[in-house]
């Protein structure tokens, strides 16, 4: 099971991802969340972390995050937002001016989530995310009918998907056993102790998912 580690702000943060061979790490471009980075920062951060790095927006602007990829060496754009299907086609095409990127989409699943949506984003999208009501917030996603509906289209259209939502020591074996067909789980806050990274946290972490 692969494991993304989400919010990387710091040196000391981004080089234990380094040091653990974390394969990706998320840089968390969202003006309004208490994990942001500003794009110059995470340009230095980008330095240290030689996997799979990840940028995370939600309802920005094309022309913003044509910039960010400019200016920092992603791999994977992670898109939080209400973003259409037309507008992440518009933004894969202007990528590949740049290189090829990846395109991931979360979604948050509730009850009321419409799992068909997915269809219609599966064209541009390499893999889907699935997070909790709450995104960001550490509440961990409730195993429903619903994700399971969403999980099974993702099967149907040949998308791999990610889980994220309260991901974390306590929880990764039975998140494990619940979605045995995920990719890769998505944590921030599983790593952290009053929001601060804890680098003994991720590393429980990482063993439980190798073990698994």
């Amino acid at each position: 099971m692969h494991l993304k580690v989400c919010g990387v702000r710091t040196m000391p943060m981004a080089q234990s991802c380094q040091d653990l061979s974390v394969p990706y790490v998320g840089f968390n471009f969202v003006p309004t969340s208490k994990r942001y980075i500003a794009p110059i920062s995470a340009q230095n951060l980008s330095h240290a972390y030689t996997g799979q790095k990840v940028g995370v927006f939600q309802n920005e602007t094309l022309e913003k995050i044509f910039e960010t990829c400019q200016l920092v060496d992603l791999d994977i754009i992670q898109l939080h937002g209400q973003e259409t299907p037309e507008m992440i086609e518009t933004l894969k095409n202007e990528l590949k001016k740049i290189k090829p990127f990846k395109i991931w989409k979360a979604f948050s699943v509730d009850e009321s989530f419409d799992f068909r949506q997915l269809q219609q984003y599966g064209k541009n999208c390499d893999l889907f995310l699935f997070d909790g009501a709450n995104p960001g917030s550490g509440t961990q996603i409730v195993n429903t009918s619903t994700l399971h509906d969403a999980i099974s289209e993702t099967q149907k259209l040949s998308i791999p998907f990610a889980l994220a939502g309260g991901i974390n020591p306590n929880t990764a074996a039975k998140s494990l056993d619940l979605f045995p067909t995920a990719t890769l789980f998505d944590t921030a806050s599983g790593v952290e102790t009053n929001q601060e990274f804890k680098a003994e946290k991720l590393k429980q972490l990482l063993e439980i998912l190798k073990d698994e």
